[in-house]
């Protein structure tokens, strides 16, 4: 994408809150918002029959407006831009390509480029073969809300957030109830939202093993505080302070913290790696929702940190004040 853009996904929400693309009309309202949108752009995707090569092929061909391909560093002003897996599948990757015309629905249109790498498609599911510049009856339609199949991005304007940009949609006696806006991050929609839900439970089931792992650690100390209540007791009538039991606590509980930290950043790290092994390759180069090193790092450092506050729990339980009350109690 074009650096500085930050583009929202501008969708249709049904009952069963599946998301869905935009009426003309609708596409037409969201337009008018120039208070929270810098621009708005439409992709319209049809299968259409295409000559390409010589080879009469069904294709999905998408009807994009200037904005959106501008953002996508899509030349749509120079003719026809075919994907590069088209490229590469039906036209061997051939530098003649670019200058050559495909035919369209018996419409011949000139191929003026090739389009980026990972742009395998507006979305993540849905795979685009050609981009062309959408004409006026792509985005217009008659009154009402018989065709919908405008897939809508948008740019937000400066200090505009998502929630901010919907909440505009929806207000107004003409307000959009069922509009929703997200960030695009090029999953579609709906895959979005599910992948959303399964990050909420991944993020829930690690901090409830976390917080027991914590729990684990400081019971484990405490009790061991416990059982050396007689040594803390003797170490206390002969003279140590509070502070040397807490530089002895807390040397336990880095060494415990540490250790578990740097095993769980291994873990991360392997598993990272080793998932995409057992993929195909094509399915592995495909992956968008994988974890990096660097945030396993934060993550694992930010465990340690919290395990090691957990274990100084014990801190609490050491009995400093009274150690002869200890050494009665003891033969």
């Amino acid at each position: 994408m074009r650096s500085g853009e930050r583009l929202v996904s501008v969708f249709e929400r049904d009952r069963s809150r599946n998301a869905g693309p935009l009426s003309p009309e609708e596409f037409g309202q969201v337009e008018k918002r120039h208070a929270v949108f810098a621009w708005v752009g439409a992709v319209r995707i049809k299968p259409r029959t295409a000559i390409i090569g010589g080879h009469a092929k069904i294709l999905s061909i998408a009807a994009a407006t200037a904005q959106l391909g501008e953002a996508f560093s899509l030349p749509l002003s120079k003719g026809a831009v075919i994907s590069r897996n088209l490229w590469q599948r039906e036209l061997g990757a051939s530098a003649s390509a670019i200058g050559s015309r495909i035919r369209i629905d018996g419409a011949e249109i000139a191929v003026g480029g090739v389009g980026p790498e990972r742009l395998d498609g507006l979305y993540s599911d849905q795979s685009i073969d050609v981009w062309i510049a959408a004409k006026p009856e792509d985005v217009e339609g008659a009154i009402g809300r018989e065709r919908r199949d405008l897939w809508v991005v948008a740019s937000l304007g400066e200090k505009v957030s998502p929630d901010q940009a919907e909440a505009e949609i929806r207000s107004g006696p003409s307000g959009l109830r069922e509009v929703s806006v997200v960030p695009f991050t090029g999953l579609a929609p709906s895959m979005e939202r599910g992948l959303s839900q399964v990050s909420l439970f991944l993020t829930f089931s690690a901090a409830a093993v976390f917080l027991v792992a914590c729990i684990n650690v400081a019971s484990f100390l405490l009790g061991r505080a416990l059982r050396r209540s007689h040594e803390t007791s003797l170490r206390v009538a002969l003279g140590a302070t509070r502070g040397e039991l807490f530089r002895d606590l807390l040397a336990d509980s880095v060494v415990i913290a540490v250790s578990g930290g740097a095993l769980g950043l291994l873990l991360g790290i392997l598993t990272a790696r080793a998932f995409p092994a057992l993929l195909f390759e094509s399915d592995a180069a495909r992956l968008t929702f994988a974890p990096h090193l660097l945030p396993i790092c934060a993550a694992s450092l930010a465990c340690v940190v919290v395990t090691v506050i957990c274990g100084m729990l014990p801190v609490v339980g050491t009995v400093t004040d009274r150690p002869w009350m200890v050494l009665q109690r003891e033969s």
